[in-house]
């Protein structure tokens, strides 16, 4: 309950300060239907609200579930809504949120491969919600590169496994394009263009809060090193795997930084995790307790710093 009061309190003040804008969702095709949803006003960030909250619970269940985390917490869901409201965009439903709803499940699928004897039925499903998530932003096509190495974290991968998992991804496109096909439309070709270019200028400051975030998560993911072998075989082998997604997700907003804004759902969920990792634990709890105060702080800061005269 109260990690939904700290959502509900981050976001509704936004409710009078923000309006949803041409082109807010960052994306075309499901970007555009989104669209039409968010001009509905206060029900579109009443809508994301509950997507949101509903994303953080299902990740920390599977925290719990898998015993990610030495101790049961609610703080990967917490975490994870102060990255998810780190900036205006994630007041609305873009195509970057809305893909984790099938992300979650295909990293839940990979976190049970330490159980199971039959891994080329989770990675084909892993892969089946990765596909589904390509169809929204096609930057996901790329997961099987990411599916292959979460694999082997758990066991070597075979020539099933690896068909199972491209199976999975390119099954979303064939049935879409399928049912496109019958109806007579034009069919649709993912657009992943990239453009690099050096240099964020004034628009570094809106991001220090996000750079903040990835550094704590980055301290939490060489504590989880230190204390690798304290662990047991289960917990290694997920830490493993998400600190393969957190690599994977920071290579995307690598080359979408220019829609930053939108694209730093894709780091959320392993951020959420090893933030989490960072602040738990009875040593420094002073220490600890100041930077989950910055967090909070800068969370605030950078949702409503656009309402500030002179900022």
């Amino acid at each position: 309950m109260a990690v939904f009061v700290t959502a509900l309190l981050l976001r509704l003040p936004a409710v009078w300060l923000y309006v949803p804008h041409s082109g807010s969702t960052g994306g075309e095709g499901v970007g555009g239907w989104l669209e039409e949803l968010n001009n509905l006003g206060i029900p579109a960030m009443l809508i994301t609200l509950f997507v949101v909250y509903f994303q953080a619970m299902y990740i920390n269940k599977l925290c719990i579930d898998h015993d990610v985390l030495y101790t049961p917490t609610y703080l990967p869901a917490y975490i994870y809504i102060l990255i998810t409201s780190l900036f205006p965009a994630g007041l609305f439903l873009s195509p970057a949120l809305v893909s984790l709803l099938f992300v979650i499940p295909g990293l839940g699928f990979l976190m049970r491969l330490y159980q199971s004897g039959q891994s080329a039925i989770l990675v084909f499903y892993s892969g089946l919600f990765f596909g589904i998530a390509s169809l929204i932003i096609p930057e996901f096509l790329t997961a099987p590169l990411f599916l292959v190495v979460a694999t082997m974290a758990f066991k070597n991968i075979s020539i099933r496994d690896f068909l199972a998992i491209i199976t999975g991804v390119i099954m979303p496109w064939l049935m879409v394009s399928m049912v496109i096909y019958l109806i007579g439309l034009p069919l649709y070709k993912p657009a992943v263009s990239v453009s690099f270019t050096l240099g964020l200028g004034k628009e570094f400051v809106r991001y220090i809060p996000l750079v903040l975030f990835i550094l704590i998560s980055i301290a939490g993911i060489a504590k989880s090193g230190m204390n690798y072998f304290k662990n047991n075989i289960r917990t290694r082998r997920i830490n493993l795997l998400f600190i393969a997604f957190f690599i994977y997700a920071l290579i995307i907003i690598l080359f979408r930084y220019q829609s930053l804004e939108f694209y730093h759902f894709c780091i959320s969920i392993p951020a959420g995790i090893f933030t989490s990792y960072f602040l738990l634990g009875s040593k420094g709890k002073k220490w600890k307790n100041f930077v989950n105060y910055i967090l909070l702080m800068a969370t605030l800061f950078s949702l409503y710093n656009t309402q500030i005269p002179g900022l």
